[in-house]
C-alpha cells in the first residue's frame, strides 16, 4: 500500500494529524503497534 493511504488510515484512526507537509504524532505507542501488525 502507498504511504499516503497508510497516513490517511492512521489519521482516520486518530493516531496522527497532518496538514500540508507537516505530520503530528498523536499516539506513538499505537502507531508502533499499527506498523508492526503487518510484519
Amino acid at each position: 500500500p502507498s504511504l499516503s493511504r497508510e497516513l490517511i488510515k492512521m489519521k482516520e484512526e486518530g493516531l496522527i494529524d497532518f496538514w500540508g507537509k507537516e505530520i503530528w504524532i498523536k499516539n506513538l505507542e499505537k502507531i508502533e503497534d499499527y506498523l508492526y501488525e503487518d510484519v
